[in-house]
C-alpha cells in the first residue's frame, strides 16, 4: 500500500469491506511487523512545522530598511571623516547607538514566531487503543499507521482520521474542527455523494473528542494527511500579509530615502561649486541625511503601538502582533465565525411548549440563571407543575454533567451539549442532578440511538420506593408511546387536537432553527407489577411538553454589529454549521434583511462556493457548512476587492483564515490553542463587543500616529531646508550632525511619543474606514509640511544669520573682535591657510551663532507640536488638560536642551555655548508666529473640505 493511495481515496464513500481492502487490513488489526513497515512509509502520526528562524537572523532583519541603510552609510562616512580629521567619531557613535536601540526594540516587540503548529501538536492525542497482532493494546498515538484498528469510547481524543465500522451510539464533538455546535452521531453506512467534512458522519477525525458511546474504526489518515494536518499545511503555507500601516511606512520610507539621496547629492554639488573642500561637502551631505531621516520614527511607532496594546488589554483584547492594532482601525469587513464567537457554543433551551402555551426562557449558555415568561408575563415557577416536571424529566433522563470551574468561574460540561442544556434548564428552577440524586437512584436505562430517536430512564424514589420513567426524544416517536397528556396540572387522555397543537408548536419552533425534543413520563407505585423490558418501560406514558434549544447569540453581539454598521464596517458570518441555524442567528442579529430577496443569494453553503464567481461571493452575508479552504477563499476574495479583512474565530477550522486575514482575532476562553497561535489579537472575554472597542482603539491609534508622523516629518523637512537654504545662501552650516540627531531623538521624539496619549475625536466611530490605499501622507499634510518647513527653516536660518552678525572675540593674532565676516577678512589678511581659518571659525566664531540656530529650531518645533495635535481643530480650542503628557514632554525637552547649552561637558560635545536673555528674546520672538501660520491653513482647509460621514447601505 502506497502513501498516494491513502490520500486519493474518499473513504466516506467506501463500504467497510472496501476500506479494509484498500488499506490491506482486517478487523483483527495489523501485525507489529506490518505496522513498523507502514510507519517507515507514512512517517509518525504527528504534525510537522517549519524550522524556527534563528535569533541572530531575526535581529539582523531589523536593519533591512532603506532609511536604515542610509544611516549606516552616513555613520561609515562620518567615521572616515573623523579619521581624516583626527577627531573623535562622535557622530558615528551616536548613529550606531540609535541603530542598535531601534533594532533591539524591534526584535523584542515583534511576534513573528508562529506557534500555531506547536499548538496543533499539543492537541494531538498522546495514546491510542489499537488492535495489533489480534490483541487490544495501548500505544503512543504517534505510532499509528493507516490500516490500524482503533477503539474509541466516551472521553477519548480521536488519535487519527478513521472510518467507523462499529458504532454503539458513538458521538463526537467536532465544533473546533467544523463549527458544528451539536455532537455528531457517528454511523457506519456509506455516504453516496460528495460532502464536506461536517457531513462525513461515518468518519472520525484526529483531535476531536468522543462525547458519548463507543466504537471501532479503521485508521485512514495520519499526521499531515489528516484533516487537522491539512489545516496545519494551510497555516504553514499561508504567507502573512503586511499590515496597511507597514505597507505605507515601507513605501513612505523608500520614497523618503530616494528624496534624501537626491537632496544630499544636490547639496554636495552646491558646496563643491562654492569651492568648499570635498570633506566638508561630504559632512554637509551627511548632516542633510541625518536631518532628513526621522531616526526616532521606528521606536516611536513601536512604542505608540505598545501603548495601544496596553489600552486594548484593559478592554479585554490581548495583542500578539503589534501592527495588527492599527490594522483593526481600518477594517472594512469582519468575517466572524458563528459558533463560540457570535454565539456562546453552549446549547440553551430558549422556548418550551407546555399545556398548549409557549414559555420563553431567558439566559444564554450553561450558566443556570434565567427567568420564564408567558405572553410577556413572568411566570411563578413554584406553582407551575408542568414546567417543573419537564425540567425534572430533563435532569433525570440525562448522562451529562454540569459544574462550575473553580479556576475560571465558568460553567463547563462533560457529555452531550443537548443533555447539558436540560441540566441548565433544571438549574434555573433549582432542580439539579445533586438534589435529584438525593431523592432518586437510577435502576435502568434504555439508550438513545439514531434509529430509536429517544432515550428513557427508570429511577426509584428513595422516599416511597416508587419509580418514575422519564423519556425525551423526537416528538413523532415519543407521541407513539403516550396515551395521556398533562394539561394545567391535570392528566387526561391525549386527543388528536392535542397532537395537532404539539405538531404545530414543533414546526413553529423548528422554523426558528430550534432543535425540538419532546418529554414524557409515568410513575410506577411500589406495589405495581414492574417489567423493565423496553417495550414495557416505553409505553402508556404521559406527554408533558416540548423543549426548543439552540446555540444562542451572545447578548451583546447585536448592539456591536449595529455599531459596526455605523462605523462603516460590514459583518459577515462564516460557519461550519447548518444553513437553517446560521440563518436564524443572522436574522436575530440583524445581519440579514428581515425580508430576504429571492433573487439574491444571502446564504451560501460550502458545496456551492466552489462553483461561484468571486463577485457573487462578495455579495453574500452568511456562509454555512464551509471547510477551512472555503474560509481562505472568502477572505482572499474580499481582500482582492481592496477590503481590510478581520477574521474572528475559536476553532481549529478557523486557524488558516485567521492567519490569512489582515487581522486575526481569536477567542481567549473557548478558543483552541491553534486559533490563538494563528491570531494577531486574542479576546480574553470571548466578547464580540470587544472587537468593536478594538476597532475604535485601532482608529484612535492611527490618528495619533498620523499626528506624530506629521510632527516628525514637518520638523525634519524644516531641518533639511535649514541646511539647504544655508548652502544656497553661501552661509556656514548652521547645525552639525550631532545637533540634528539630538533634535530628532529628543526634541522631536518626546513630544511625538506624548501624542500617542491624545484622546480620540468624538466622531471617530461614525466616520467610514479610511481607504486601504490612502497614503500615510495626504495632500493636506503636504500643505502643513511645506508651511512648517519654510517657517522653521526661515526662523532658524534668520536667527543663525543674526548670530553671525553679532560681535565675538577671538584670541588668534593677539585678539580681535568682530562679526563672522569681519573676522574672516581679518584672518585672511594675516595670510592664514583656509583649512586653519575653518578650524578657528569652528572653535571660536560659529558656536554662538549655532547655539542660536539650535535653540531657535528647538523652540520652533515645540510650537509645531501644539499645531500637530489636530489637523482641523484650532490649537486655541484644544485643552491642554486633554494631554498633560504632551505638556510634560515639551517641558522636559526644553530643560534637556538647557542642559546641553549650559552644562560645560555637554556644550563641549555639542560645540555650542551659553546664551543670554537678549538671545532668548530674539529666539522666542522669531519662533512663536509658527502657531499662527498653521491656524491659517486649518481655517482654509476647513472651509474648502468637509468631512463626510458614510454608513454601509445594504441592498435588500
Amino acid at each position: 500500500m502506497s502513501k498516494v493511495d491513502v490520500q486519493a481515496e474518499k473513504f466516506y464513500r467506501k463500504s467497510v469491506d472496501e476500506t479494509l481492502e484498500i488499506l490491506e487490513t482486517t478487523k483483527e488489526g495489523l501485525s507489529s511487523s506490518e505496522a513498523a513497515r507502514r510507519l517507515e512509509i507514512h512517517g509518525l502520526n504527528q504534525l510537522e512545522g517549519k524550522p524556527p528562524v534563528p535569533k541572530w537572523k531575526k535581529f539582523l532583519e531589523q536593519f533591512n530598511d532603506f532609511l536604515i541603510w542610509i544611516l549606516i552609510a552616513s555613520a561609515i562616512f562620518s567615521a572616515i571623516a573623523a579619521v581624516v580629521e583626527d577627531e573623535p567619531p562622535t557622530d558615528t557613535i551616536v548613529i550606531a547607538v540609535i541603530l542598535i536601540i531601534n533594532a533591539i526594540l524591534g526584535y523584542y516587540q515583534e511576534e513573528k514566531a508562529d506557534k500555531a503548529i506547536e499548538a496543533l501538536k499539543k492537541m494531538s492525542a498522546q495514546k491510542a487503543t489499537v488492535v495489533r497482532d489480534g490483541d487490544v493494546q495501548e500505544i503512543p498515538a504517534a505510532e499509528l499507521v493507516p490500516g490500524d484498528i482503533i477503539l474509541l469510547e466516551t472521553g477519548d481524543q480521536t488519535p487519527a482520521d478513521a472510518r467507523v465500522y462499529e458504532s454503539m451510539e458513538l458521538k463526537a464533538d467536532e465544533a473546533s474542527l467544523t463549527g458544528e455546535s451539536l455532537a455528531v452521531k457517528k454511523e457506519v453506512e456509506v455516504i453516496d455523494e460528495d460532502v464536506t467534512v461536517g457531513d462525513m458522519k461515518n468518519l472520525v477525525f484526529s483531535s476531536t473528542i468522543i462525547t458519548y458511546g463507543r466504537g471501532k474504526a479503521i485508521v485512514t489518515s495520519t499526521g499531515m494527511q489528516t484533516e487537522i494536518g491539512k489545516i496545519a499545511t494551510i497555516i504553514s503555507e499561508t504567507e502573512e500579509e503586511m499590515t496597511p500601516l507597514s505597507k505605507k511606512i515601507d513605501s513612505f520610507g523608500k520614497k523618503l530615502g530616494l528624496m534624501i539621496l537626491g537632496i544630499c547629492a544636490a547639496s554636495f554639488i552646491v558646496y563643491i561649486i562654492r569651492g568648499e573642500p570635498i570633506l566638508l561637502s561630504i559632512m554637509v551631505a551627511i548632516s542633510l541625511a541625518v536631518a532628513a531621516i526621522p531616526e526616532g520614527l521606528p521606536a516611536i511607532v513601536t512604542t505608540s503601538l505598545a501603548l495601544g496594546v496596553q489600552r486594548m488589554a484593559k478592554k479585554n483584547a490581548i495583542v500578539r502582533k503589534l501592527p495588527s492594532v492599527e490594522t483593526l482601525g481600518c477594517t472594512t469587513v469582519i468575517c466572524s465565525d458563528k459558533t463560540g464567537t457570535l454565539t456562546k457554543n453552549e446549547m440553551t433551551i430558549q422556548k418550551l411548549f407546555i399545556s398548549n402555551d409557549f414559555i420563553e426562557v431567558t439566559g444564554t449558555g450553561y450558566e443556570p440563571n434565567g427567568e420564564f415568561y408567558s405572553d410577556g408575563d413572568k411566570i411563578n415557577t413554584e406553582i407551575h407543575e408542568g414546567l417543573n416536571l419537564l425540567a425534572k424529566i430533563g435532569v433525570l433522563c440525562n448522562n451529562a454533567n454540569l459544574r462550575k470551574d473553580d479556576d475560571s468561574g465558568l460553567w463547563v460540561i462533560t457529555g452531550d451539549p443537548t443533555e447539558a442544556a436540560f441540566l441548565t434548564l433544571g438549574g434555573k428552577l433549582g432542580i439539579t442532578r445533586e438534589n435529584q440524586q438525593q431523592q432518586y437512584r437510577r435502576v435502568s436505562e434504555v439508550f438513545f440511538s439514531s434509529e430509536r430517536k429517544k432515550m428513557s430512564t427508570v429511577d426509584m424514589d428513595l422516599h416511597d420506593e416508587s419509580f418514575i420513567v422519564s423519556m425525551k426524544g423526537a416528538l413523532e416517536v415519543v407521541l407513539k408511546d403516550c396515551t395521556k397528556i398533562l394539561i394545567n396540572g391535570e392528566v387526561r387522555p391525549i386527543t388528536d387536537e392535542d397532537v395537532e397543537k404539539l405538531t404545530e408548536a414543533q414546526l413553529a419552533m423548528s422554523s426558528d432553527a430550534l432543535r425540538v425534543l419532546a418529554t414524557a413520563y409515568k410513575v410506577w407505585k411500589k406495589d405495581d407489577d414492574m417489567d423493565l423490558e423496553p417495550e414495557n418501560v416505553e409505553s402508556d406514558l404521559i406527554m408533558v411538553g416540548l423543549a426548543g434549544m439552540i446555540d444562542p447569540p451572545r447578548p451583546e453581539v447585536s448592539g456591536s454589529i449595529e455599531k459596526c454598521k455605523q462605523a462603516g464596517v460590514r459583518t459577515i458570518m462564516i460557519t461550519g454549521d447548518h444553513a437553517a441555524t446560521a440563518k436564524a442567528i443572522a436574522l436575530e442579529l440583524n445581519m440579514l434583511p428581515k425580508e430576504l430577496d429571492d433573487g439574491k443569494k444571502h446564504i451560501i453553503q460550502g458545496k456551492e462556493i466552489d462553483a461561484m464567481a468571486d463577485d457573487e461571493l462578495r455579495q453574500c452575508d452568511v456562509f454555512a457548512r464551509v471547510a477551512p479552504e472555503h474560509k481562505m477563499r472568502i477572505v482572499s476574495v474580499l481582500q482582492d476587492e481592496g477590503n481590510i479583512v478581520s477574521m474572528t474565530g475559536d476553532g481549529v477550522n478557523d486557524a488558516p483564515a485567521l492567519k490569512k486575514a489582515d487581522a486575526g482575532v481569536a477567542m481567549g476562553i473557548t478558543g483552541t490553542d491553534v486559533s490563538k497561535g494563528a491570531a494577531d489579537i486574542i479576546l480574553t472575554d470571548d466578547n464580540f463587543a470587544s472587537i468593536v472597542s478594538a476597532v475604535e482603539e485601532g482608529r484612535a491609534i492611527y490618528d495619533n500616529m498620523k499626528r506624530f508622523i506629521n510632527f516628525l516629518i514637518s520638523c525634519n523637512l524644516g531641518e533639511i531646508l535649514v541646511i539647504f537654504l544655508a548652502a544656497i545662501l553661501f552661509l556656514p552650516t548652521p547645525l552639525l550632525a550631532i545637533h540634528l540627531l539630538w533634535v530628532n531623538l529628543l526634541t522631536d521624539g518626546l513630544p511625538a511619543l506624548a501624542m500617542g496619549f491624545e484622546k480620540p475625536d468624538d466622531d471617530i466611530m461614525i466616520k467610514p474606514p479610511r481607504p486601504s490605499d490612502e497614503p500615510i501622507i495626504t495632500k493636506r499634510n503636504w500643505y502643513s509640511y511645506i508651511s512648517s518647513g519654510i517657517f522653521i527653516s526661515f526662523s532658524c536660518v534668520f536667527t543663525f544669520y543674526l548670530g553671525l552678525q553679532m560681535n565675538v572675540e577671538i584670541s588668534y593674532g593677539g585678539g580681535y573682535t568682530g562679526n563672522y565676516w569681519e573676522i574672516d577678512s581679518f584672518l585672511h589678511g594675516l595670510g592664514i591657510p583656509d583649512g586653519e581659518i575653518i578650524d578657528i571659525m569652528e572653535d571660536e566664531v560659529l558656536p554662538h551663532a549655532r547655539t542660536l540656530a539650535f535653540s531657535s529650531l528647538v523652540v520652533s518645533e515645540m510650537m509645531n507640536a501644539f499645531n500637530c495635535r489636530s489637523e482641523t481643530i484650532s490649537v486655541f480650542r484644544k485643552k491642554l488638560s486633554d494631554n498633560w503628557f504632551l505638556m510634560g514632554a515639551i517641558l522636559v525637552t526644553f530643560m534637556l536642551n538647557l542642559v546641553v547649552i549650559y552644562v560645560p561637558f555637554m556644550s563641549n560635545v555639542f560645540k555650542i555655548t551659553g546664551l543670554d536673555l537678549k538671545d532668548w528674546g530674539w529666539i522666542f520672538l522669531i519662533a512663536s508666529p509658527r502657531i499662527f501660520s498653521e491656524e491659517v491653513i486649518k481655517i482654509y482647509w476647513k472651509k474648502t473640505h468637509e468631512v463626510e460621514y458614510v454608513q454601509i447601505e445594504r441592498e435588500d
